[in-house]
């Protein structure tokens, strides 16, 4: 044989040793991708099934086991579960919602000031009013006291007790 030929012959040796082993790596990368496939179709049927995710892919587990705390923490949110919100809501949620509880009872608490202080206001009122019925009345008694009182010759009124009395409303 010639060097040609011989360097022809390792040539076509090496190009057939080089295909094999791109089409074993091309039929090891199939049955990976079959692999996965099939156990994304088992995880699927397991989650449809049971709720049950061990035997899922890690980052499937993971995302499914957030998506469940993420429901489990908006019930306990809509129920108003103190201990629900502290075992499955984050510690942002966590931080809002207690928040949002003290801003309800400062509420609370400033509608309740606000409604005494308005009754408060109210009484304060009522009193003001019957004062001045009171001291509208006294004035008209007095009026009345002092135009049936004698008037002297000089113009003066002269008031005896009876008037007197009747000026001061007794």
């Amino acid at each position: 044989m010639t060097g040609i030929r011989l360097w022809g012959l390792i040539g076509g040796i090496g190009a057939l040793v080089g295909a094999a082993l791109w089409l074993t790596s091309v039929f090891r990368e199939r049955d990976r991708l079959r692999d996965d496939v099939n156990a994304a179709k088992a995880c699927t049927v397991a989650v449809k099934t049971s709720g049950d995710v061990l035997i899922c892919p890690q980052p499937i587990a993971d995302a499914a086991a957030r998506s469940r705390r993420y429901l489990e923490c908006d019930a306990a949110l809509a129920k108003g579960e103190a201990y629900g919100v502290s075992a499955a809501c984050s510690e942002a949620v966590k931080r809002r919602d207690a928040e949002a509880a003290a801003a309800a009872h400062e509420a609370g608490q400033l509608e309740a000031e606000l409604v005494r202080t308005r009754t408060q206001a109210q009484a304060a009122l009522s009193r003001a009013e019957a004062r001045a019925q009171t001291l509208l009345r006294k004035d008209q008694n007095a009026a009345l006291a002092l135009s049936r009182a004698p008037v002297g010759a000089d113009g003066r009124v002269r008031c005896d007790d009876a008037c007197l009395q009747q000026l001061l409303g007794d």
